[in-house]
């Protein structure tokens, strides 16, 4: 019977007798986070072994092994070894966590690590290195993922991400198709869980990522089976539900944005912009191995060239914007050396191969870099508040945007409304001042009634008080027929609903079991109405418009966030 753990660590010293203190030494913010284990018998369960490394200089700055037998009250968390892409690592959208997977297996045993009996682990550092291990039900409870039901039954579990060390995405695969219940992107709402959800049904997933309220996952090959199911192929995919995704999403709910050039996908990481995406690939060729990049031209996703050096196929990478808009420095791990590539973010020239220098070279025989990442910090980076999603709508008066925000706080300056003709070259159309609300929903509006191209790009840029910069998604306005009814995601106090043009009807929200639980009538509606919202249960709900005068019915999704 196999069972999920998750293991957890504090950020102080805790009382507990299960607490392990990896090291007395915090982590120094900044340096590179690299995993190491031991190639010599890689048919046994190996330990992990974390490397911190100063970027700069590329000296270690200490090591340690993280628990790889059950001692004083540890799971261990181990890994075979055999998977290039075993032992990633990834740091929480706050800064204060890294967070990894391995098998609970102790060091040295030879049980196949997709056997049923051997439980997956999810592995938590803080700056202080503590760590603890829970274990969620088994099968005895409703809330199992265990046996044919298991998350990851018969496969390897990939990857973890978290915003914040409470809400985990984890990655995996499995041995069936893409309508069971195994692999895929599955959430946890916190390590304490007793009702994780598999939100996506891809069986075989890498790395799961989000982006400007966007949940992204790369995906491989996928067949299609009986019924409607289409099947996924490899590549970089979104959920069109907005964050945090809690519910399961239908496949047919998820937009494929991109083909990589070699289909051994390993990860990516977005620009702070999003709109240039750099993808790691271990691929053979000078144009599929190395490191992808992509450019958002007009609204599709265009490769410009491929980053490589003449080193072997890499294994794992992680990127430093520096806060800086114009370089990326990409630190590249193979088997035994990182490599730092800089890469200009806006060009669109063939630079490779890339100008490398070797910043750390693994001089021991008998081990191999796996994972790599930043340390994590001590306090929290100031988390972006929640944007919700940008909205246009096309108007006698001209084009309407329209976006909500939730938690706003005063951290943020003023949002920067910006426009292109083109997706790639935008000016700045107007500056808002924040409302700087900290507790509930805000609404925000903008009307451009300069219109200079048949299709037209808009976003929006949150300024913050320190000079940090958040950016909303794109969208698009051409002059083809458009969708006369708009909701803006998400919704707190109230929903917004937008109407293009006259709206006489009834106004329905949807449980998500299908039950009526709010309706109003309004008349004659054109432009933004606002419905006020009682107190909800936190989740995506449905809105359905059905209008008088035409006699049709308008169905919207909206996730409302109490």
């Amino acid at each position: 019977m196999k069972k999920i753990i998750i293991a957890i660590a504090f950020l102080v010293g805790t009382s507990s007798a299960f607490a392990q203190v990896l090291s007395s030494t915090p982590f120094t913010s900044g340096n590179l986070l690299v995993t190491r284990f031991d190639v010599t018998n890689t048919t046994a369960a190996q330990k992990y072994t974390m490397v911190e490394i100063n970027k700069s200089n590329g000296t270690v700055v200490r090591t340690f092994d993280l628990p790889s037998t059950n001692n004083n009250g540890a799971t261990p968390i181990t890994t075979l070894g055999t998977l290039s892409t075993d032992c990633q690592l990834t740091l929480s959208e706050n800064g204060q966590y890294v967070t990894f997977v391995g098998y609970n297996q102790n060091e040295g045993g030879t049980t196949s690590n997709t056997t049923n009996s051997i439980g997956r682990v999810v592995g938590r550092l803080s700056s202080n290195t503590y760590y603890k291990a829970f274990e969620l039900p088994d099968s005895s409870s409703t809330q199992v993922l265990t046996g044919s039901s298991d998350s990851y039954n018969g496969a390897n579990i990939r990857s973890a991400y978290s915003l914040d060390g409470t809400q985990f995405y984890l990655a995996g695969g499995s041995t069936s198709s893409s309508t069971a219940t195994q692999g895929g992107i599955w959430y946890f709402t916190d390590w304490n869980q007793n009702a994780p959800v598999q939100i996506h049904k891809t069986p075989n997933t890498r790395a799961v990522r989000a982006k400007n309220n966007v949940l992204y996952f790369g995906g491989q090959n996928i067949p299609a089976v009986t019924g409607s199911d289409p099947g996924l192929l490899v590549g970089l995919y979104k959920l069109n539900t907005p964050m945090p995704v809690t519910t399961s999403v239908p496949n047919n709910d998820t937009v494929k944005i991109l083909t990589p050039r070699s289909t051994n996908f390993v990860s990516f990481f977005f620009t702070p912009d999003g709109q240039t995406l750099y993808i790691l690939n271990q691929g053979t060729g000078a144009s599929t191995k190395g490191v992808e990049k992509w450019q958002l031209v007009s609204g599709t996703w265009t490769w410009r060239y491929s980053l490589f050096s003449a080193t072997a196929s890499p294994r794992s990478f992680v990127i430093d914007f520096n806060n800086n808009p114009n370089n990326a420095d990409v630190y590249v791990l193979f088997s035994n050396t990182i490599e730092k590539w800089t890469d200009v973010i806006a060009n669109t020239n063939n630079p490779s191969p890339v100008t490398s220098t070797t910043v750390y070279t693994e001089t021991s025989a008998n081990a191999a870099l796996r994972g790599i990442t930043f340390t994590p910090t001590s306090s929290a980076i100031i988390m972006p508040i929640k944007l919700g999603n940008l909205n246009a709508m096309k108007t006698s008066a001209g084009i309407v945007l329209g976006w909500n925000v939730t938690d706003e706080s005063n951290e943020v300056n003023q949002y920067e409304i910006q426009k292109s003709t083109d997706g790639i070259a935008f000016q700045s159309l107007s500056i808002i001042k924040a409302k700087q609300n900290n507790t509930s929903l805000t609404q925000y509006s903008y009307t451009d009634n300069s219109l200079s191209s048949l299709k037209l790009y808009y976003r929006v840029v949150l300024h913050y008080a320190d000079g940090r910069k958040t950016f909303s998604n794109t969208v698009t306005v051409t002059n083809k027929k458009e969708d006369n009814i708009t909701v803006i995601n998400p919704a707190k106090d109230y929903i917004t609903i937008g109407f293009k043009e006259k709206f006489s009807g009834s106004i329905d929200v949807m449980s998500p079991s299908g039950n009526k639980i709010l309706s109003t009538q309004i008349l004659q509606q054109i432009g933004w109405h606002n419905m006020p919202l009682p107190v909800l249960p936190t989740g995506m709900y449905i809105i359905r418009m059905n209008d008088n005068t035409n006699q049709t019915s308008t169905a919207k999704q909206v996730y409302i966030a109490q």
